[in-house]
């Protein structure tokens, strides 16, 4: 801030500014996705940030007002989500994404303006010239810049996303399936206790009869009039953010599980999903990491 004739100027460098909501973009979007475990492509991370950055600008450049900053939040959240994630799967993962992408925003957001305040009563950028604005602006734009560097390290750490193929063997027939591991998966039959692995129904379809599609596709879930289909089948309660619900499921003759070379027989459960396709993590099923370690 610089004061003459009366009134004082703010300087704000737009490339800072840029930078910053650049990198806090691209951290949210990341954190999302990895929440929801939807797949991530640097590429469209690169675009989407690229795109919030420029909002940024064109606010501050335009001195939107702030009805009009509140109103475009959240198109902005839904644009930047459209253009990461392309392919959600259904429409309410894609809404939990985008609630998700403000609910970090926010937090995020509300950690640099503490910074901000933290640096503004140390300094009194305000009443004089110890620390003008745009030096504050490039300092939140560093420990910005940090704490994205370190959540990528802590995540880059981390173990990453493990798929297996999941070979399904039912009704005289056999399908292959490719499924996330995750050890947040813990459906599992009330009764026997055997773990449930969630597929996608469209992916393991070609094995089922029609009565059990029918079912599974039905909003009012039940089972399948005939005696032989009936005794393969179970009804799981399943619970997925914030929603609770019945999955029609299905005990196979056989399943394997093969990652790489490894491929070991387990006992397990196929709940099917009729909602949408392909987004556990861009596969067609999610398998409860507990299967890993069981002996059979």
């Amino acid at each position: 801030m610089k004061k003459g004739g009366g009134y004082s100027v703010q300087v704000l460098y737009i490339d800072t500014l840029f930078f910053v909501n650049f990198a806090m973009d691209f951290l949210v979007l990341y954190l999302s996705g990895s929440f929801l475990h939807l797949r991530k492509k640097l590429s469209l991370f690169l675009i989407a940030s690229f795109l919030g950055g420029v909002y940024a600008v064109a606010a501050v450049l335009f001195d939107f007002p702030s009805w009009l900053s509140l109103l475009l939040s959240p198109v902005v959240a839904v644009l930047l989500i459209a253009v990461a994630f392309r392919h959600t799967g259904s429409y309410k993962v894609f809404f939990s994404a985008v609630v998700l992408f403000m609910l970090f925003s926010m937090l995020l957001g509300g950690t640099v303006s503490a910074l901000y305040t933290f640096l503004e009563g140390i300094f009194d950028v305000r009443q004089t010239e110890k620390l003008l604005l745009s030096d504050v602006v490039l300092i939140l734009g560093f420990v910005t810049f940090c704490i994205v560097s370190l959540t990528l390290r802590f995540f880059g750490g981390m173990p990453k996303e493990k798929f297996a193929t999941v070979v399904v063997e039912m009704f005289g027939k056999s399908i292959a399936v490719s499924a996330l591991v995750d050890s947040g998966c813990l459906l599992t039959d009330p009764i026997s206790g055997r773990p449930a692995i969630v597929v996608c129904l469209e992916a393991v379809s070609p094995i089922l009869p029609s009565e059990v599609i029918l079912c599974a596709r039905s909003h009012k879930t039940g089972m399948p009039s005939n005696p032989r289909i009936a005794r393969k089948c179970r009804l799981l309660p399943a619970k997925s953010l914030g929603s609770r619900s019945l999955l029609l499921s299905v005990r196979p003759d056989k399943v394997y599980i093969q990652i790489g070379k490894e491929k070991k027989e387990c006992e397990a459960l196929l709940a099917l999903y009729a909602v949408g396709k392909k987004h556990f993590g861009g596969r067609d099923g999610l398998l409860p990491s507990s299967l890993l370690l069981q002996h059979t």
